[in-house]
């Protein structure tokens, strides 16, 4: 198993570590951020779509989307919360998830501040 993320880091450095050692260069570290950048945000509004539309399949979706591409990246927090969502989104639980998708919110736009920086921008 891999060591624990550091107490308090938004996105561990041992995921960020494993992504940068399977070409060397960064180069698919650098994608895999970019990529993330670009879709983490598409997840956010499809979760948003499906919570006001009471849709629990397109929330399950989008969720378990969001909580992958976290979970490769090492953002746990964000990971985390998706994690719950899909959970809930496959009990068909749509009523009282405001506050975790608020939380979710704020936790991806920690992240992305991290990545931001990561990625030179």
């Amino acid at each position: 198993p891999s060591p624990a993320p550091r107490r308090g880091s938004v996105i561990d450095p041992n995921a960020l570590s494993r992504l940068r050692q399977l070409d060397g260069d960064g180069t698919f570290l650098a994608q895999v951020i970019e990529l993330y950048r670009r879709d983490a945000p598409r997840q956010l509004a499809a979760i948003d779509d499906a919570l006001a539309a009471g849709d629990a399949a397109a929330l399950e979706r989008a969720a378990h989307t969001l909580k992958g591409s976290a979970g490769e990246l090492g953002a746990h927090r964000v990971h985390r919360l998706a994690d719950r969502l899909t959970e809930r989104a496959r009990r068909r639980q749509i009523d009282g998830n405001a506050e975790l998708v608020a939380e979710l919110h704020t936790a991806h736009a920690e992240a992305d501040r991290v990545l931001a920086a990561l990625a030179g921008g």
